[in-house]
């Protein structure tokens, strides 16, 4: 970083004279001095006092277009001096012509402005025209300054130095020229290099800076004894949703041993127990006053927070956060369960309430539906408990199939809970067909059907039924039949070679349930014949 300490340059307030000669007197008489005076005018950015660039040395070049040399020289502008006098021949070869006029001002080696003016040169003295300057000199290239330290609190008599960054978008600018002044001059001056003496009593100025190509920044900056303690003001025993800001912002007051409020003393903010603090440094305001807003963590319940400033304590806030609005409904158990039709399935039905957090919700409504399978709900819980659950006690319906149950939360939130019903144990057994058959003895008869089905009427497949002659003789083919996917089981039977009525029994495996068929076997009528 780049700052002059030399002098102030003064020759923004001063006139650059020259004298010319050699002027042709279009009459024919004799030559006749004249004089040419310039005034530098800088950019409007650069303020005398302001900068502590030590201009010390002036360029002038003079052209007669189109290119004709006229004078270029280089001249050292006197340190106690506000006026620059050049005397040298400038051969002026009409009463009037225009000449191009260029300055460069320099500090040492280093150029700082150039300006360059086509002139109209009279051969009698006239108004000294004005050539603007542009800053070219270091630091043209940065965009943004930045005051250091910010919002600061200064005591009284005390003698501080500010400092100051410039940057080119995020990179910094190592060398480079700035101004300085405050909004309080005659009391408060400051100096080029930033440094300044507090005046004795309280009060408050602005700090300004700015580069000779315009580029500023401020800062505020308090006149104030030292801080001596940090008290509570407001913000403690708040109650907020989780991880949410909570509504009042926590206050403390820095005050001086007069008690008064101390501005500019940063104040630090923290988070003792799971919430967050978005601005974790806050500076005290012209009342001493250091005022946050914290956000509470994701677990409901007690949390802290705590103020403190170095050398004055802290301060703990306590606040209670609770669960925030339902965001989800979710099964905690019973889905998917397997049962028999009509019969009440082997575990509840279970559902949890939480906020966006994760949290349990207590006390929360909850309805309870069956949307398809039919089925009924014999017992519910209308509202989740202290762990966030409701409970739900459901008898499947009659059919085999699918079944669900929602349960939800106004209707905009709910889970879907599934359920399997099979079919009972067998029942009952019907004869479908084949009974009271009558044919001749020896025939065989139409095949003898049952149908075995549960408590509901539902058919049950895969279910053995045992086949016996109780009397009457004849023959089964077979001893036993297995129902098919309909729910029933056939057999054949032939009826024995005398007549008789025969009476055969179906029973289903392991019950008591059982089926009778009657057949006759009957000689055929005399006078016909068998074929």
């Amino acid at each position: 970083m780049g700052f002059s300490t030399g002098r102030v340059a003064v020759l923004v307030a001063g006139l650059l004279v020259l004298a010319a000669g050699a002027c042709s007197d279009s009459t024919g008489g004799k030559d006749s001095p004249v004089q040419l005076s310039l005034q530098p005018q800088f950019p409007a950015s650069y303020s005398v006092g302001e900068f502590d660039l030590a201009v010390d040395r002036v360029r002038v070049r003079m052209t007669r277009p189109p290119a004709e040399g006229v004078l270029d020289t280089v001249v050292f502008f006197p340190a106690n001096s506000n006026e620059l006098q050049v005397r040298v021949k400038v051969p002026i070869i009409s009463r009037r012509e225009v000449l191009s006029v260029g300055l460069e001002l320099s500090a040492g080696s280093r150029l700082m402005f150039v300006g360059t003016r086509d002139v109209e040169v009279y051969d009698i003295p006239s108004v000294a025209p004005t050539i603007p300057l542009q800053y070219v000199g270091p630091g043209t290239s940065m965009t943004s300054l930045r005051i250091e330290p910010r919002d600061s609190a200064l005591r009284p008599g005390e003698t501080f130095t500010y400092r100051v960054f410039a940057f080119d978008g995020n990179s910094p600018v190592r060398d480079f020229y700035v101004g300085w002044s405050t909004s309080d001059p005659a009391h408060v001056p400051v100096d080029a290099t930033g440094s300044l003496v507090v005046p004795g009593e309280r009060g408050f100025f602005t700090l300004r800076v700015v580069s000779p190509t315009g580029i500023k920044d401020s800062t505020r900056v308090w006149i104030s004894p030292p801080a001596t303690a940090m008290t509570y003001v407001e913000g403690d025993e708040q109650t907020g949703t989780v991880v949410t800001p909570l509504a009042g912002k926590l206050v403390t007051r820095v005050e001086a041993e007069d008690g008064q409020g101390v501005p500019g003393v940063p104040v630090h903010f923290a988070a003792l127990s799971g919430g967050s603090v978005p601005q974790p440094i806050v500076t005290t305001d012209a009342d001493g006053f250091a005022r946050n807003t914290v956000v509470l963590g994701p677990s409901p319940g007690v949390q802290l927070f705590e103020a403190s400033a170095s050398g004055l304590g802290s301060i703990t806030f306590r606040a209670t956060a609770v669960a925030g609005p339902v965001f989800r409904v979710q099964a905690a158990g019973g889905s998917n369960q397997q049962g028999t039709v009509g019969q009440v399935l082997p575990n509840p039905l279970v559902v949890r309430v939480q906020d966006a957090a994760g949290n349990i919700i207590a006390g929360v409504p909850i309805t309870w539906q069956v949307t398809s399978g039919g089925g009924v709900l014999e017992e519910v819980d209308a509202q989740t408990d202290a762990g966030g659950l409701a409970r739900g006690v459901y008898k499947l319906g009659t059919l085999p199939g699918t079944n669900f149950v929602r349960a939800s939360v106004n209707g905009a939130l709910f889970v879907d809970f599934k359920s399997t019903a099979s079919a009972g144990p067998p029942a009952d057994m019907d004869a479908v067909s084949g009974d009271h058959q009558t044919a001749a003895p020896g025939t065989v008869l139409a095949p003898f059907t049952v149908r075995v089905t549960d408590e509901f009427g539902n058919t049950l497949p895969g279910v053995t039924v045992h086949w016996s002659i109780q009397q009457g003789g004849g023959t089964l083919c077979q001893a036993t039949a297995t129902t098919d996917n309909s729910g029933r089981a056939s057999v054949t039977y032939q009826l024995p070679n005398l007549p008789a009525t025969a009476k055969i029994r179906a029973t289903l495996q392991g019950t008591s349930i059982n089926t009778i068929f009657t057949a006759i076997s009957a000689a055929p009528p005399t006078g016909s014949s068998r074929r």
